[in-house]
């Protein structure tokens, strides 16, 4: 049997605000404004349908005015309305080609034309040789993109790594490692808590260095009654706002 799923976007594009506490609670928005502020990188990792474009969408705006910042999409799904106009938006649809060949192409023609901001949505597990690009271009480059994957973090680390090993078999995990650290630094995970439960921030944290491997050490979680709440780890990144 076959299955398909049509997705309809409304006409007017959700603001920040339907987001706030509902989605993404305020104590992790202001955190989230400032890493994306100062020029940090973000990864949006869950599955589908739980909001990754949409947060994204909204998180376009809070880019530094300093920065040439470009947008390259899967799928033509942020709201025009979203994209600052300093923005270039590199997205384009394939007609003849395979997606991944245009999608990589558009994230490559980002880099060439020297952005030093990349908003990318999404990183699927077959285009690890854009995905090692972003990761390894020059020092200035800050990236801010969505991974569809499931919201376990054990895996969330190898999963990434495996996407970068189909086209760079020989790379050593150090150097994997590394490159999460300075490019990706913090985390932030979309899910359903509960299976019928409407998806939301259930994690934001960033990556640290534990017993030879990495680990998500988490900044904001939910407590035990079900509220959200700054952990006592601070951000390894300095934060000028």
């Amino acid at each position: 049997h076959y299955s398909g799923e049509i997705r309809l976007h409304p006409s007017q594009p959700i603001d920040l605000d339907a987001l706030k506490d509902s989605v993404i609670p305020t104590v992790a928005l202001d955190l989230v404004k400032s890493i994306i502020g100062d020029g940090h990188g973000l990864l949006i990792v869950g599955e589908g349908g739980v909001g990754k474009t949409t947060l994204l969408a909204n998180l376009l705006g809070f880019v530094s005015d300093e920065r040439k910042s470009g947008l390259v999409q899967r799928a033509f799904e942020i709201h025009a309305a979203k994209i600052p106009e300093k923005m270039t938006d590199y997205t384009a649809i394939p007609k003849t080609e395979p997606a991944t060949t245009v999608f990589e192409r558009q994230i490559n023609a980002a880099l060439d034309d020297g952005v030093s901001a990349i908003f990318i949505d999404e990183i699927h597990g077959d285009e690890g040789a854009a995905f090692w690009r972003v990761l390894t271009q020059d020092d200035g480059l800050q990236c801010v993109a969505t991974f569809r994957g499931k919201a376990n973090i054990p895996r969330l680390h190898s999963a990434i790594s495996m996407a970068i090993r189909k086209t760079h078999r020989a790379l050593p995990q150090e150097d994997i490692d590394h490159a999460f650290l300075e490019r990706l630094p913090f985390v932030l995970v979309l899910s359903r808590p509960h299976a019928n439960s409407s998806p939301r921030m259930t994690l934001l944290g960033q990556w640290i260095q534990s017993n030879g491997g990495m680990d998500l050490q988490p900044l904001v979680v939910w407590d035990d009654e079900n509220e959200p709440t700054r952990t006592p780890h601070q951000p390894v990144r300095e934060f000028k706002l």
